[in-house]
């Protein structure tokens, strides 16, 4: 069963999941329309909970990222819309535009070649360190539980995930800001 058939259906977990690994590309995005924190935060937290009201009537989604950026967006721009301070230039009207034509190739890239990137990388980690990373990473489990999964001191849990985080941060430094984002937006747990 998808995410988005157990979201359908009304699963909190789902969602929580759903929102971790969306939260922080949505705020970002906002961000870049309203260059107001409070206000991303806001809207990235409204596109989220509107996917849960509508859930039943709006799953399944071919892209649900896709939905959800557009939503931020089309709010992002009620917002400036509403907000005396907060007008569209001519210019930003046709940067939007642009965004909007171009929203499917952002998230591409985005999921694509960055993507493949960070997940070379974890590849690339030696075998015990690269399990016990994508123990935490993907299934969202704790360092006892990593523990008691593989039969390793809870101290080793905390080693190999030390290390393959300095290993990433370092193979990855030249795009850092992009793949935190990306890294941080799909698994966030």
């Amino acid at each position: 069963m998808t995410v988005q058939d157990k979201l359908r259906q009304g699963s909190e977990r789902a969602f929580s999941t759903v929102f971790h690994e969306h939260y922080a590309l949505l705020a970002a995005v906002a961000y870049g329309y309203v260059h107001d924190t409070e206000a991303s935060e806001q809207i990235a937290e409204d596109a989220l909970f509107a996917l849960w009201e509508r859930r039943e009537d709006l799953l399944p989604l071919d892209s649900l990222r896709g939905w959800l950026m557009r939503t931020v967006r089309n709010r992002s721009i009620d917002y400036l819309r509403a907000n005396p301070q907060g007008r569209l230039t001519d210019f930003e009207t046709e940067q939007t535009r642009c965004f909007i034509a171009d929203e499917d190739l952002f998230e591409r890239l985005a999921s694509g070649e960055l993507l493949d990137l960070i997940h070379s990388r974890i590849e690339a980690l030696p075998t015990e360190c690269r399990r016990v990373f994508r123990m935490s990473r993907y299934e969202g489990l704790s360092y006892n539980e990593i523990a008691e999964r593989t039969g390793l001191s809870v101290n080793t849990v905390k080693y190999h995930i030390k290390n393959a985080l300095a290993t990433l941060r370092r193979e990855l430094a030249p795009y850092l800001p992009e793949a935190i984002l990306i890294f941080l937006m799909i698994n966030d747990k």
